[in-house]
């Protein structure tokens, strides 16, 4: 099963751009885009809001048109938790 519930404030510089669920999982995820990278102090807010929404941390950076998504920084997570995610698969492991 897809996302089908989300919540968009992208522009709002809050560590947060969308927070989308499946009804299983929570992913709170963090645009960037072009060069602008993430500081450690970004990830580490986008961690707290994850926490407080029991939610996934997520960076997703788009360059020339491409996304490219990865956990953030002291997540502790993998790329095939990653992957299970992003295709709406629910994780058999704790966070």
């Amino acid at each position: 099963m897809g996302y089908i519930y989300s919540i968009r404030s992208a522009g709002s510089h809050s560590p947060v751009d969308l927070l989308v669920s499946n009804l299983h999982t929570i992913l709170a995820v963090q645009v960037k885009s072009g060069a602008a990278e993430m500081s450690i102090k970004e990830e580490k807010a986008l961690g707290v809001y994850a926490i407080a929404y029991k939610a996934y941390p997520i960076v997703a950076q788009v360059k020339n048109g491409k996304a490219q998504y990865r956990f953030a920084r002291g997540s502790g997570m993998d790329k095939h938790a990653l992957m299970a995610l992003l295709s709406g698969r629910r994780l058999s492991v704790s966070k």
